[in-house]
């Protein structure tokens, strides 16, 4: 489930938060901008931070890791 998106405080792209609210391990993906991303994976009940930054080839989505 979406939960927010906003550009990252340092600038570079934007910040992607995600939750799992199900009772299952989710696959996450999304479409930016015409780009697909795999995400990975959220387990139940967690939540997931992404940024995600421009390259010359399209965009392309990193997990945040200690971002809760």
């Amino acid at each position: 489930e979406f939960s927010a998106m906003k550009p990252a405080e340092d600038g570079k792209g934007y910040a992607l938060r995600l939750q799992n609210r199900g009772r299952s391990t989710q696959t996450v993906k999304a479409v930016w901008q015409g780009n697909p991303l795999k995400l990975g994976a959220l387990k139940p009940l967690e939540y997931g931070t992404w940024r995600l930054t421009k390259s010359k080839t399209g965009w392309m989505a990193k997990r945040e890791k200690g971002i809760t």
